[in-house]
């Protein structure tokens, strides 16, 4: 178990509502600019929107990753779209309530998630994985005008340390999530918005990574990962 990693739970608010995660199949959709994105061969019961996933290899440490996705504050440098994040518990080292608010062009209303996120070490695979799951209510949430409250039925994400060709600490990256938006969007615009989402969270989170003012938490110096 890692022990200073509660931070890990502040990562991207675009997740999960009531779904287990399933055993999908799924099908390469594109492979451009680095990031490969995959839909699932079938939809889910209980949702008409397909499941998305990605992945890419992100040329930064997996402690530097961690660090960038845990830094609350500074996710409205990245994040696409994030206008508001706000923790509303730290209820143990591996489990989070957070809330996020997102906008929408016009003339759709804003997007809010309410979200609970736990995750893991695995150290057989040398992995981290982080499953979510949004929430119905939860005391002190904030209350905004003119927003849908939208709903992402399951997601997760998982890091695993790669070598880069000299040696480098490097992280492998991967996402998926099933999302209902919710609202007056149309489906075609929500499966839209899913399959150009993860370039443009890479691009942003890759952009972030580079900035000279960001630096690797030392709580996340898992250097052993690479061993």
């Amino acid at each position: 178990m890692i022990k200073p990693t509660y931070l890990l739970f502040l990562i991207i608010p675009f997740l999960a509502h009531g779904f287990q995660i399933p055993k999908l199949t799924w099908t390469e959709y594109s492979d451009r600019d680095g990031v490969k994105i995959f839909k699932a061969v079938e939809s889910v019961k209980g949702s008409d929107m397909v499941p998305i996933k990605f992945q890419t290899i992100v040329v930064h440490s997996l402690a530097k990753v961690l660090t960038v996705m845990a830094d609350t504050p500074r996710k409205l440098e990245w994040v696409p779209q994030m206008k508001m994040a706000k923790t509303l518990n730290n209820i143990s080292p591996y489990s989070k309530i957070e809330y996020a608010h997102y906008n929408s062009p016009w003339p759709f209303d804003d997007r809010v998630f309410l979200l609970k996120m736990e995750g893991d070490y695995y150290p057989k695979d040398k992995e981290i994985r982080i499953e979510m799951h949004s929430l119905d209510s939860y005391p002190n949430a904030p209350v905004a005008e003119n927003v849908v409250k939208g709903v992402t039925h399951f997601g997760s994400v998982t890091l695993r340390p790669v070598l880069g060709p000299n040696g480098e600490h490097w992280t492998w990256f991967e996402m998926l999530f099933l999302t209902d938006f919710k609202g007056n969007i149309p489906n075609w615009i929500v499966k839209m918005v899913q399959t150009s989402w993860p370039k443009k969270l890479v691009r942003k989170m890759r952009n972030q990574l580079n900035k000279a003012d960001v630096k690797a938490n030392p709580a996340y110096k898992f250097n052993k990962l690479y061993n």
